[in-house]
This record gives structure tokens, sequence and C-alpha cells, in this order.
């Protein structure tokens, strides 16, 4: 099952979000029910 996918077909994660993704996709497939994503975003 491909997450990123199923969000939504317009949206493109950039290659951030995808590993982020990933990560979560990985814990789910693991069995973990509970995790937890700190994003930020800024200008330099």
């Amino acid at each position: 099952m491909d997450y990123i996918e199923d969000i939504n077909n317009t949206i493109k994660p950039n290659y951030m979000q995808r590993k982020a993704l990933k990560e979560l996709r990985r814990y789910r497939d693991m069995g973990v029910n509970k995790a937890l994503i700190v994003s930020a975003t800024g200008f330099f």
C-alpha cells in the first residue's frame, strides 16, 4: 500500500515530506500506531 498516493494524487510532497511519509509507512508496517513528526518552515 502506498500511503503517499492515498492522500491525494494532486499533492506532490517534496523530498523531506516523502522521507517522513516513508518512515510513517515503515512504522505502520511494524504495527506501531503512534508517531510524532516535527515540521518547521522558515525564510533565510
